[in-house]
């Protein structure tokens, strides 16, 4: 089988470019023929097909760092990227795969992948990270950091522009707001997409009335597989914030919990609200700031903590830190929002608090923090749970089942 493998990031950035390369290299792995189309971001890993992969603008921030007449390209690309569908026809031309698993594809890619695909007689699954199809920012929250309830899908885009939910300006707000309005009023995906992928009932719930319930089929991501250890070092517990430093992200909730407690708390990660937190955090003993970590780096700092903390104020789908910090077998505290009740489930190891509630946190964590012992059980409790839920070869055994239901071979 020959299948087409898309997402506008080929480096391990976030949890869905993540799981999108690490899918793509599980389907090559099982001997079939896997080919990429991404674009030309500087920290994108070489790959055999970035000679088709167009040309990458950032786009964070409005798109300050970029000239006028690049702003114009760039937003005229996020409606349509005429390069991305060029390289869509050039990679089918010479590798005539049957079959696209689409990714993040949205504002970089642009809908054009879908209709190049659709005219080439491509399949498509796709598979959900956010919620671009209920949402213009995919997030679901507003510049505010309060959360909303689907108000484009069920009001209009303009209450994207009220509330500045895109970097909280209206103009990019507006361009934001006229891409989900063309996209849902164009039909650019029911047209194009045979079969989305939801790894959590949550996520179904929220985008379904966007396309359906008919066409989703919820597949919870697989858990990794790491065998049983406690080794945190001492005696002082640590806990474990890892991720993008974003608003969303809850982290400053975390930060404010940590005022003169007496456990510890690192920072992994970088993001566009790192100065503000830094600035919260100053003049607190027992807060650190670690920045970026490689994979196996962030693998070590989770196995010398105590507790992982994923303190979301935004409705999580799956997060991937959940799942490690459950397979490595540590206690996780978390939001209970979102789809991550859904994967803690039946973990006695995870506690889950209000999300947004510095005073709930710093309460369970104090709790949590009175002894190791009962660290380590929570912690023993969490890796049962991830060993007891399938892993990437029951993973990989239902995404192929999906292909082959849409006629790949």
């Amino acid at each position: 089988m020959r299948s087409l493998h898309i997402n506008k990031f080929w480096y391990r950035r976030a949890g869905a470019d993540i799981y999108a390369m690490d899918l793509a290299a599980a389907v090559a792995a099982l001997g079939h023929e896997v080919h990429v189309l991404s674009t030309r971001h500087p920290k994108n890993a070489p790959h055999p097909d970035d000679w088709a992969w167009p040309t990458y603008y950032e786009l964070s921030g409005g798109g300050r760092d970029l000239s006028w007449r690049q702003r114009i390209q760039a937003v005229a690309r996020i409606f349509y990227n005429r390069d991305a569908s060029q390289a869509i026809r050039g990679l089918l031309d010479r590798y005539d795969c049957r079959l696209a698993h689409v990714h993040n594809f949205t504002k970089h890619l642009s809908p054009a992948v879908l209709l190049a695909l659709r005219r080439h007689g491509v399949p498509v699954v796709a598979t959900l990270h956010d919620y671009w199809l209920a949402c213009p920012t995919y997030s679901l929250v507003h510049a505010n950091g309060n959360r909303c309830e689907t108000e484009c899908t069920r009001f209009g885009s303009h209450r994207c522009i009220a509330h500045r939910c895109a970097s909280g300006s209206r103009s990019v707000s507006a361009i934001a707001a006229a891409e989900f309005f063309f996209q849902r009023i164009l039909g650019w995906t029911s047209r194009a997409i045979e079969l989305l992928i939801a790894p959590s009932h949550f996520l179904m719930k929220i985008v379904a009335p966007a396309i359906g319930a008919g066409r989703i089929e919820v597949l919870p991501h697989p858990r990794p597989r790491y065998p049983w250890s406690w080794s945190p070092p001492g005696e002082q517990v640590r806990v474990l914030y890892v991720g993008r430093l974003a608003r969303e992200k809850g982290v400053q909730c975390l930060i404010d919990a940590a005022r003169g407690a007496r456990w510890d708390l690192e920072i992994v990660g970088t993001g566009p609200y790192e100065q503000q937190l830094r600035d919260l955090a100053r003049g607190f003993g027992n807060v650190r700031f670690r920045g970026f970590l490689s994979a196996e780096d962030v693998r070590g700092a989770m196995q010398a903590a105590h507790v992982i903390a994923i303190p979301s104020i935004w409705y999580e789908n799956a997060p991937l830190v959940l799942l490690e910090a459950m397979a490595i077998g540590r206690a996780v505290l978390a939001s209970d929002i979102g789809g991550i009740s859904e994967y803690a489930k039946g973990a006695e190891g995870v506690c889950l608090v209000a999300p947004g509630d510095s005073a709930a946190i710093r309460t369970a964590l104090d709790e949590m923090a009175v002894g190791a012992k009962g660290l380590e059980a929570r912690g023993r409790s969490c890796w049962e749970c991830s060993e007891a839920s399938p892993g990437w070869p029951e993973h990989l055994d239902a995404v192929l089942g999906l292909y082959r239901s849409l006629g790949a071979a």
